[in-house]
């Protein structure tokens, strides 16, 4: 009895040595926080998945929120450069994207993660297809170690994006002894599904400066009237070209300032639509787009930094 004994406990003894094979279930996840995206109205959320301390998962999702907004996340096989409001930027909700996450240091090529929050408790489905064609699927529940990522979003406002044009030849109501600017402002974030864009056409003393404190005018017409005071406005609640959801400005102010030479601006935004909407926030890209000129908003960070890492 006593041998049968003894060789149960080797048994046992041996295969704990052994590797133990990963079965799905995930006991740890740590969620980064990295900023926003490309877009703006997007945050780009690092996430690590472990399993007995070893990371087995590297997602990159895209939400609304930076804790992540409960849905299904899928993966997206390209930019899908005709339906966003900048061709460059990509980054949409409920997203990510190839080249990026892995499983095992396998690049994710397909699948999906559904995310469902509640308080500070998590769960996550993973369904997945690597490079190989390997399917993978883990699940986690319960709280998420929270950490900063070892690098920043360079994007720090709302507005993704801003181009300016110079209305040398704005000439409604403009007094024939006039001196000063008229100046078409537009600053862009998100996409079609999930953008905004505010622009404004004011009226400023000097032609060769843009920037300073400038008020919303409810009564804009197109037409001019005083410095300072918008000649027309519009607001855009779903990113450019969207007809049905574009709305005028009632109230509220725009600042520009500008931040270096020759072309980095900061604009902040805070107004009120005739919907209700309240629109605050800032371009603090830097870079400013101008019309006739043949660069465009970061035309140089089409993706994050860490797209080019091996995390």
């Amino acid at each position: 009895m006593n041998k049968y004994i003894y060789v149960f406990i080797l048994l046992f003894l041996l295969l704990s040595c052994q590797k133990e094979n990963f079965k799905g279930e995930f006991d740890n996840v740590t969620l980064y926080y990295y900023g926003r995206s490309h877009s703006s109205t997007t945050y780009e959320i690092p996430l690590k998945f472990y399993n007995n301390g070893k990371e087995i998962a590297f997602f990159v999702l895209y939400s609304l929120s930076p804790d992540l907004e409960n849905g299904v996340y899928n993966f997206n096989d390209s930019l899908h450069r005709n339906c966003q409001a900048f061709q460059h930027f990509a980054f949409v909700d409920k997203t990510f994207y190839k080249g990026v996450c892995k499983w095992e240091g396998n690049e994710i090529t397909n699948g999906m993660v559904t995310v469902n929050k509640q308080g500070e408790n998590y769960t996550f489905i993973i369904d997945i297809i690597d490079y190989k064609g390997e399917n993978h699927k883990g699940t986690f529940k319960g709280k998420v170690k929270k950490e900063n990522y070892h690098q920043q979003s360079k994007v720090n406002g709302l507005f993704a994006a801003a181009y300016i044009d110079n209305h040398t030849q704005w000439t409604l109501g403009v007094p024939e002894d006039y001196s000063g600017g008229i100046t078409w402002l537009s600053v862009f974030s998100g996409d079609r599904l999930n953008g905004k864009a505010v622009n404004i056409i004011y009226s400023h003393s000097n032609p060769n400066d843009f920037t300073g404190v400038y008020y919303v005018n409810p009564n804009a017409n197109g037409k001019y009237n005083s410095d300072g005071l918008a000649i027309q406005n519009a607001y855009d609640k779903h990113g450019v070209q969207s007809i049905q959801n574009k709305y005028k400005l009632v109230s509220g102010t725009f600042k520009v300032t500008q931040v270096n030479k020759p072309w980095q601006f900061k604009i902040d935004i805070d107004v009120v639509a005739e919907n209700g909407d309240i629109i605050q926030g800032s371009f603090d890209g830097g870079e400013i787009w101008f019309s006739g000129y043949d660069y465009q908003t970061y035309a140089n960070y089409i993706y994050a930094d860490y797209y080019y890492k091996n995390d």
